[in-house]
């Protein structure tokens, strides 16, 4: 970071003691599901994106599997997220850090 810079971290929370507890772990689970179906080539009609978790995740995947499935896998991943918080309460909270640099 440059002298006057600032950084702002979001990081995903959690109340447990728990690293692998669902509430911090869940929303992975539920992107691997957006992945799996890429895998399986399941076809869907929805056009979605899920802002959130593609600005904390898209360099990470894109990295690892390329930039040619992004657009995909979100609307995916948009689709199960709103299927299953329909069906089951789900509450995510992110803690958001700002730093600056004198």
């Amino acid at each position: 970071m440059v002298a006057g810079g600032r950084m702002v971290l979001t990081i995903l929370g959690r109340e447990s003691d728990d690293p692998s507890s669902r509430e911090c772990c869940y929303i992975w689970k539920l992107l691997a599901l957006a992945l799996n179906e890429m895998v399986s080539q399941v076809n869907d009609d929805g056009y979605y994106v899920a802002k959130c978790m593609r600005v904390v995740a898209q360099s990470l995947l894109a990295s690892h599997f390329g930039g040619a499935i992004i657009d995909e896998l979100f609307r995916k991943f948009e689709k199960i997220v709103g299927d299953r918080m329909a069906k089951e309460k789900t509450q995510f909270f992110n803690v958001t850090i700002s730093v600056m640099k004198n």
